[in-house]
């Protein structure tokens, strides 16, 4: 489960030299396996999630890149037990 202590803001990162393709790729990657496992924890610890409003997609270097996803949770299960 999350806390408010485990969610930290993004950093902004600027380049002054032409990005490392690979590492970018792992970048991606590692933040995508991130997002998941954040978004499997907030649905293990919710009873009653629903999505709030359509999602909004946008075009990615893969496909299609989620860019908005709004939920209403209803009701969290309890911590412990």
């Amino acid at each position: 489960i999350w806390t408010n202590a485990q969610w930290r803001p993004c950093e902004t990162v600027s380049r002054e030299t032409p990005s490392d393709t690979k590492s970018d790729t792992i970048r991606a990657h590692l933040a995508k396996m991130e997002m998941s496992m954040a978004l499997l924890g907030l649905l293990e610890a919710c009873a009653d999630i629903q999505r709030a409003a359509p999602p909004e997609w946008e075009p990615g270097q893969e496909g299609r890149t989620l860019r908005r996803l709004d939920i209403t949770i209803r009701k969290m299960k309890p911590l412990h037990g």
